[in-house]
């Protein structure tokens, strides 16, 4: 079985993926900015072990090197075992584009971990994607398994109610879901009412937008 679509995903604050030592920052960035799939995919294991639908199971571990190969629970073999490249029943990744992406410039201060004030000299700026930056991943299934593939679907709407990177909080959508449903659903209620519910974004822009003004007054 092979089931590919795209997901839409939206910051709903200031989204930063990643970090480093107390010295890690910098004024000038010597990288490109970006949000990798891998951190997506994370996140979605992450959220689905914290928010496992009933039928399911989840050993709760997210780290690769604690997962146990030997008797892997349902989110393990959807997501892959450490030691077993390549047994990931779907792959995650971007589709680059600049529309949407709203990149800024936040002033932060770097805090002593020692005693947890203000470094001297510790003001500096970061490069984040501001609130309501955009980005669209394709999703690619590729296990014969209806059950694993309708886990897939619950950990996208897991994420939903988590956080990526730095604690930022979003919302995403399935791009034509409609045409999804009619490659996948069947007779199978569960999976069209899962499908509907990621057809569009929880919040909207304009109750952002709303929200946004009400911080301003």
């Amino acid at each position: 079985m092979k089931v590919e679509f795209k997901v839409k995903l939206r910051n709903l604050s200031s989204l930063t993926v990643g970090g480093g030592d107390i010295f890690g920052a910098a004024d000038v960035p010597m990288n490109v900015f970006d949000l990798p799939a891998s951190s997506v995919k994370g996140a979605m294991r992450t959220a689905i072990s914290k928010f496992t639908p009933q039928g399911y199971t989840s050993c709760g571990e997210v780290r690769p090197d604690k997962l146990d190969v030997g008797n892997p629970c349902d989110v393990c073999r959807l997501f892959g075992r450490t030691g077993h490249w390549g047994d990931s029943c779907f792959t995650v990744t971007q589709v680059k584009t600049e529309e949407g992406e709203r990149k800024e410039l936040l002033a932060r201060v770097r805090i002593d971990r020692r005693s947890w004030k203000a470094s001297k000299g510790g003001l500096f700026t970061q490069e984040v994607f501001g609130p309501k930056s955009e980005f669209t991943f394709l999703i690619t299934y590729h296990c014969d398994d209806r059950r694993l593939l309708k886990l897939l679907l619950y950990s996208i709407s897991a994420l939903r109610y988590w956080r990526l990177g730095r604690n930022a909080m979003i919302d995403l959508r399935i791009e034509d879901a409609d045409s999804l449903c009619r490659e996948i659903c069947d007779d199978d209620k569960e999976m069209r009412e899962l499908i509907t519910s990621l057809g569009d974004f929880i919040w909207s822009l304009e109750l952002l937008e709303g929200a946004e003004r009400g911080e301003r007054d």
